[in-house]
């Protein structure tokens, strides 16, 4: 008797529920049926609206900073490849200079004197114009006609000899020296076409500091984002093989991006760091003027819904 009154007790008590909320729907008014719908619906719409716009531009935040990041990334990679074929084009140039040629080989005639001053001459200009960090001149006896350059590399013709090999024809290694990454371009000297075929007068040398060129590159291509040299695997590189690129995590204000390319066969594997305080900022003060538009049409809108109301009945 009892499992067939429950039904009958729930049903009843739904009945004089809705009953309750009609009779309260009722007691509204026209004015209020009017406004309650339209608030609602305001609010939902600005809600949404909210939402949709934070996820969108955040999407576009992020979007952002990755084609930024990447950018700089193709830009970094695609300096550091002009550099070595710079270092390699002004080493085949010195050591094809007719007058360079003829200044080595003069020094194996008797009272020749010094001719390094000379030599240095013909070096500077190219030194200089494919921005070398050092230019070295060794002759057949491997002794050192030219050395010009920064204080911190000169003792490689000295301490690091084994990094200066003589070369046939032009290679590139990359070597590290007291610490220093450095970017070597050996190009042989050979006498001038038609006289002593097959013989080597001598090797030029042009070198590049591979943290001074990272320094340099990021300034001249003003690059938004911090460049880093973190490791240089020498000989460590398959040229057949895709780029490795790897995003890091963010960290606070700062997006890390670590890059492993190849240069002159060997591994190089640099860090980008990226301030996108800026650009969270740019997108959370387009957030807010939304925000606060929103909130003005809103109200505006309630104001205006407020008045027309004004003129209807309170009740029907």
């Amino acid at each position: 008797m009892n499992y067939e009154e429950r039904p009958l007790v729930t049903s009843s008590s739904k009945q004089r529920w809705a009953l309750g909320q009609l009779l309260r729907w009722d007691a509204l008014g026209i004015r209020n049926k009017i406004l309650v719908p339209i608030i609602a619906l305001m609010l939902g719409s600005l809600g949404v609206s909210t939402i949709v716009f934070m996820v969108s531009t955040n999407a576009t935040r992020n979007s952002i900073i990755s084609e930024q990041i990447n950018d700089d990334s193709r830009r970094l990679q695609a300096a550091f490849a002009q550099s070595e074929q710079q270092a390699i084009e002004g080493a085949k140039l010195l050591a094809s200079d007719p007058g360079l040629i003829e200044l080595i080989q003069e020094e194996d005639m008797p009272d020749s004197g010094n001719l390094s001053l000379p030599m240095n001459a013909r070096a500077t200009p190219v030194r200089d114009r494919f921005e070398l960090d050092q230019l070295i001149v060794l002759n057949a006896g491997g002794q050192a006609r030219v050395n010009i350059g920064t204080t911190e590399l000169e003792p490689i013709s000295v301490r690091g000899r084994e990094f200066l090999p003589i070369c046939t024809e032009t290679t590139q290694q990359i070597a590290i020296f007291e610490g220093r990454p450095l970017l070597v371009i050996c190009s042989p000297i050979v006498p001038i076409e038609g006289s002593q075929p097959g013989t080597i007068l001598g090797d030029v040398y042009s070198i590049l500091d591979l943290n001074a060129l990272l320094e340099r590159i990021e300034t001249d291509l003003e690059l938004l984002s911090d460049a880093s040299l973190l490791a240089v695997t020498p000989g460590e590189c398959n040229q057949n093989e895709d780029i490795v690129s790897s995003r890091v995590a963010d960290e606070g204000n700062t997006t890390i991006q670590s890059i492993t390319f190849c240069l002159a066969n060997s591994s190089m594997n640099t860090a980008l760091r990226l301030d996108i305080a800026g650009i969270s900022e740019i997108v959370s003060s387009g957030l807010y003027v939304t925000l606060v538009s929103s909130v003005i049409t809103l109200g505006l809108l309630i104001v205006v819904g407020a008045w027309v109301a004004q003129g209807l009945p309170t009740r029907s």
